[in-house]
């Protein structure tokens, strides 16, 4: 599809949080891809990176000669993308750069390109999501036999289920229950694994993971065995 866009004259920008750097992505086909570094990267908030295509950028310059500002300012403000490119032609920043997060990035960045890189960090998402979904599976189909909730997949499609964000909906073994997750989410709680929370109409209903390539097998296997021990023991089985 970006392909297509592409052909007949579109810019195309591509929202990667979740994606990079497991997911494979052709830059030949995007304009501009961005992303903030506390998923993917395992980094504290507040550092966002966006790679801008020659042709996006000479846009956003176009847009910005047509444009009237404050004399001293560029149009769209310090942070429009043609003032970014403009400073980066110049090896240089519109405003004090967060260094320190910058250093953090590089640091993972290396690690990652140690490990194989996108290719080595994707075999290991993949191996992540079979391991993970196999075990929800004969988990949730356990708990169900014993009259617990159970548990399925949000997204039904493998194919276009994330790799990197695991959304389980959890069904309540009795009619009144409407937030059958909050009980599971909180046994986790007390065994030290915060696990997140549905949004919208999936609050209390669903359980949300995440499988980065910055945690590790032994994080998942932690998390898998005590979601074992709340599913299928007394504490939060239905009576």
């Amino acid at each position: 599809l970006a392909g297509q866009a592409r052909g007949a004259g579109a810019l195309v920008a591509a929202d990667l949080v979740t994606g990079w750097p497991t997911d494979p992505v052709d830059p030949g086909v995007l304009d501009a891809g961005f992303f903030s570094v506390q998923k993917g990267f395992g980094l504290p908030p507040g550092l966002g990176v966006i790679v801008a295509s020659p042709a996006l950028v000479e846009r956003a310059r176009s847009l910005r000669g047509e444009r009237r500002a404050p004399p001293g300012r560029p149009a769209g403000g310090y942070r429009h993308l043609a003032a970014l490119a403009d400073a980066a032609d110049r090896r240089g920043t519109v405003a004090t750069p967060n260094t320190v997060a910058i250093r953090l990035l590089a640091r993972v960045a290396e690690a990652y390109l140690a490990e194989g890189g996108q290719e080595a960090l994707s075999a290991r998402a993949e191996a992540a999501f079979r391991r993970w979904w196999a075990e929800v599976a004969r988990l949730g189909a356990a708990s169900e036999a014993r009259g617990g909730p159970g548990l399925a997949p949000f997204v039904a499609d493998e194919e276009i289920r994330s790799r990197t964000v695991a959304v389980v909906s959890v069904t309540s073994p009795t009619p009144d229950e409407d937030r059958p997750a909050d009980r599971i989410r909180a046994a986790l709680r007390d065994r030290g694994l915060v696990v997140g929370d549905g949004y919208g109409p999936g609050k209390g209903r669903h359980l949300r993971v995440a499988h980065f390539p910055v945690q590790t097998d032994e994080a998942q296997a932690r998390l898998l065995e005590a979601l074992a021990e709340v599913l299928l023991g007394s504490q939060v089985s239905a009576r």
